[in-house]
């Protein structure tokens, strides 16, 4: 698994602040239950307002949902908005990922009042009038972290002064951002490459140290001064960050010259920045610095058409051992030799005694060939070649590496977003020369039959019939005949409840709900979780339906159950990931270019649709019946409609299959030809 080498210097202290902050149960409940809130706050505007917006063309919906998820996120707090951007850049590289489609804005913070921010800088640097002319009481830039007042200095220099955000360090705020750490550290081991190791746990800790050593804006500082001389002393022009005045840094309040410019995003020149931004991250990296943040939102043109990259706070700094690997690493790129790459990536600590060493340099090798730039994408499944080659090796991935990965996915990202893309082998071979590579220990050099077979595999079209397409259906979700036993109940509880009345048909409609459990406790399988509560709900609701004599009480939870399906099925429409249509992609397996055409995804989603207004119907109808008809005709009308609704969901099935059948080859050879 992976070892994380040593980041900087004090890097242990860094690590014994965040390694104490543990998450227990409890806190983890809490964290989910807020997040829940915020995503139910969310709702009424998501399923109502947005519609209604998207109709009137006032604003996609595609740009609502995506913001909302990102605000939710981001009021989470600063680690949860790395894990939006994160999976932002992900979502514009990868067109089959969480939030492909979607457009992921920055969001907009509460800044902290003037009268919270005035003591903070005058007990770091004494009375505002020695110090500044002026000093802006409202924020021009407001982050997860801090925010930044425009000032002039005595002598003129206008500054950004940056006040860190009161409430980050507590040890409830810590507690939180850790299991956010937790998150990050998961979804990047989703982002991986199958077969790719990352050990999940040392990465939430160096990402929680990380967050921790922000905190000090004096950090920021060290960074900032470090970067500078990287970049000046290798001669890149057209890049600058602000420079840090003297006397005036401390732990809570940082001062540096203001950098007047627009945010790189909204400039035609976006494609050149974002090159500029990928030759300055592999001068830093070479000089021993990486920066870790190196996100859409930090990227600024200036006034005088250079690159202004602030957000420095979060970096990582590279011993000697480390920065020669990652130099051999870059030496083999730039010289398209695989072998070289591979060992370099064994200098760095990314491949194992039990990594298929030869398959990643034979693969690498093959891309270099055939390809040229690894990072170009596949036609079919849209995620970069790059991927490929450590796909299924036993590769493991070290902090180093992962850094560099995200700053190279946000940057590949913003390179899609302007239409030109980034040439990145380009940029590090401009970065400056490289030293002669050294030898390969891997040994004999790479043979014809094993290019031969690292070359990847071409996608084979599935299969599309339905007989099929449930072999691979787990098996919760393949019917069964004991499903008819479903009706069980339902029928006792009529005819009970015409010959005895409604108590004893609830006592029998309860008894014979629990029979699952039942049968599996007999039987010694263990009972989860979920079903453990699912049979609490139905005694609770069993003891008060008989005692109040209400069988509103006792269907109550069933019908609460039916509204939740409902609505989750409304609300994938909404956001344009249709639960029935992932179903079916489940069944028959897509690229994510070949899902995400308009020739397929538009005729799915009318499908789906067509499903989901007669279950909004019947539901409708459930709901009055419950509350005004008999219990007997609520349980007639609602158990028809349950058991009807397995031939209506199969004959959707049919529909999208019909869909891909004929659609799909088609796409396919469209895409294969354009590419």
């Amino acid at each position: 698994m992976v070892v994380l080498s040593e980041p900087m210097p004090g890097a242990a202290v860094r690590e014994d602040r965040a390694a104490p902050v543990a998450v227990d149960d409890r806190r983890r409940r809490l964290v989910l239950a807020r997040f829940v809130l915020r995503l139910v706050a969310q709702l009424p505007g998501l399923l109502v307002v947005d519609p209604v917006l998207a109709l009137l063309r006032r604003r996609p919906l595609a740009v609502s949902v995506g913001r909302r998820a990102r605000r939710v996120l981001a009021a989470m707090g600063p680690v949860y908005d790395s894990l939006a951007q994160l999976l932002a850049s992900h979502a514009e590289v990868c067109p089959g990922a969480l939030f492909a489609g979607f457009d992921l804005g920055a969001p907009s913070y509460e800044p902290a009042p003037w009268s919270a921010v005035r003591p903070a800088v005058v007990d770091a640097f004494g009375p505002i009038d020695r110090r500044f002319r002026t000093l802006a009481s409202s924020p021009f830039h407001t982050t997860a972290t801090g925010q930044h007042h425009r000032g002039v200095l005595l002598d003129g220099t206008e500054v950004a002064v940056k006040v860190r955000r009161p409430g980050l360090g507590g040890t409830r705020a810590l507690a939180e951002q850790a299991f956010a750490a937790r998150l990050v550290a998961r979804v990047a081991a989703w982002m991986a490459p199958a077969g790719v190791e990352i050990d999940r746990e040392a990465l939430a800790v160096t990402i929680l140290a990380a967050y921790v050593e922000q905190l000090d804006l004096r950090n920021e500082a060290a960074h900032l001064t470090r970067f500078a001389a990287i970049v000046e002393a290798q001669g890149l022009e057209g890049v600058v960050v602000p420079a840090v005045v003297d006397d005036l840094v401390s732990a809570g309040v940082l001062v540096t010259t203001f950098l007047p410019g627009r945010p790189a995003t909204s400039s035609p020149a976006l494609g050149a920045l974002a090159s500029r931004a990928a030759r300055a991250l592999f001068v830093a990296a070479r000089g021993g610095l990486l920066p870790a943040d190196l996100r859409p939102e930090n990227l600024i043109e200036l006034d005088d058409g250079s690159l202004g990259i602030v957000g420095l706070e979060d970096c990582l700094e590279l011993d000697g051992d480390q920065v020669k690997a990652l130099n051999v690493v870059f030496a083999g790129i730039v010289k398209a030799d695989a072998r070289v790459v591979v060992h370099g990536l064994d200098l760095l600590g990314a491949l194992g005694p039990d990594t298929e060493s030869r398959l990643v340099a034979a693969r690498l090798e093959w891309l270099f060939r055939e390809r040229g730039d690894a990072w170009r994408a596949d036609p079919l499944h849209g995620v970069p070649l790059l991927f490929e080659a450590f796909r299924d090796s036993g590769a493991r991935a070290p902090a180093a590496l992962l850094v560099l990965a995200a700053d190279a996915l946000h940057l590949h990202a913003l390179g899609e977003r302007a239409g030109t893309g980034v040439d990145l082998r380009g940029q590090l071979e401009a970065s400056g020369p490289l030293r002669r590579p050294p030898a390969s220990t891997l040994g004999d050099p790479l043979a014809p039959h094993e290019l031969d077979a690292a070359a990847p595999t071409e996608w084979v079209m599935p299969e599309f019939s339905l007989r099929a397409g449930m072999r691979s259906l787990p098996p919760w979700l393949k019917p069964r005949r004991d499903h008819v036993g479903d009706l069980l109940p339902l029928v006792t509880f009529i005819v009970v409840n015409i010959a005895f009345g409604v108590r004893w048909a609830i006592l029998a409609f309860t008894a014979l709900s629990l029979q699952a459990g039942v049968r599996r406790k007999l039987r010694g399988e263990p009972i989860s979780k979920p079903m453990k509560v699912g049979i609490a709900i139905v005694l609770v609701a069993g003891a008060l339906g008989m005692f109040l004599q209400s069988g509103i009480v006792v269907f109550l939870p069933q019908l609460a159950f039916n509204i939740s399906l409902n609505l989750a099925l409304v609300l994938s429409l909404v956001v344009n990931r249709p639960l029935y249509a992932e179903l079916a992609y489940l069944l028959w397996p897509l690229p994510a270019h070949l899902r995400r055409d308009r020739a397929i995804e538009r005729p799915v989603f009318w499908w789906c649709a067509a499903y989901a207004i007669p279950h909004l119907l019947f539901l409708g109808v459930c709901v009055w019946l419950l509350f005004t008809a008999s219990p007997n005709t609520y349980v007639a009308v609602s158990g028809l409609g349950q058991h009807l609704s397995a031939p209506a969901t199969a004959l959707l099935l049919v529909g999208i299959k019909r869909v891909l059948a004929r659609r799909a080859p088609v796409v396919r050879e469209r895409l294969l030809a354009a590419s």
